[in-house]
């Protein structure tokens, strides 16, 4: 009984995530590095050829209606979030994707990261899988004890045990890719596995 209602928790907890990041969260904001104010939005448009059809747009802040840039997803969205990534002082575009790859034909949960270039939106990593399949994400931040002003972005994950029990884990981004750092809890129940994520004692 406490499992059973352990996972009910952990479903509403995704839910919520999912439902705030994509619905009431599909509109971010940023500054790039010369200064000029753009939005980034997550919207889904029809297609004939494809179930899910969704698009990141950036466009200008002071005129909506000027889109700067386009990138078509043709995946199921879980996630959608912006943060700096690879900590170079420019946000990234953080998506949540539901599709197989080149190895592994299951549908499964990704994460992809694309910079923005004046504007343009560009690949930085279109990761195939983590240490375990992912079940969500977030960005959080490593703060200097000595200098609260320095902190650095990290990704925050909760991935799946081969056991069905569930890990939190963080990475950081190096060079070409993802780098793990290191577990903050494994073989948990799904509640403090979502608890853990998104930062609720």
């Amino acid at each position: 009984m406490k499992f059973h209602f352990h996972f009910i928790y952990f479903l509403f907890l995704i839910f919520l995530l999912s439902n705030c990041q994509n619905k009431e969260k599909d509109t971010f904001y940023t500054t790039l590095k010369d200064k000029q104010e753009i939005g980034i939005r997550l919207i889904k448009k029809k297609s004939k050829k494809h179930k899910h059809n969704f698009v990141i747009q950036t466009f200008l802040k002071k005129d909506t209606s000027i889109i700067l840039d386009e990138w078509k997803l043709p995946y199921d969205i879980y996630n959608f979030d912006v943060a700096d990534a690879d900590n170079d002082g420019q946000d990234d575009i953080w998506v949540g994707v539901i599709k197989e790859t080149r190895f592994d034909k299951h549908m499964k949960k990704r994460l992809f990261l694309f910079k923005i270039i004046e504007g343009k939106i560009r690949p930085l990593w279109l990761g195939s899988r983590l240490s375990k399949p992912l079940v969500n994400f977030l960005p959080a931040y490593l703060i200097d004890s000595l200098d609260k002003t320095n902190k650095k972005c990290i990704i925050k994950t909760i991935e799946q045990e081969k056991n069905g029990t569930f890990l939190v884990a963080n990475y950081r981004w190096k060079r070409f890719g993802v780098e793990f750092i290191n577990y903050e809890i494994r073989e948990t129940d799904s509640l403090t596995a979502s608890k853990l994520l998104i930062g609720k004692p």
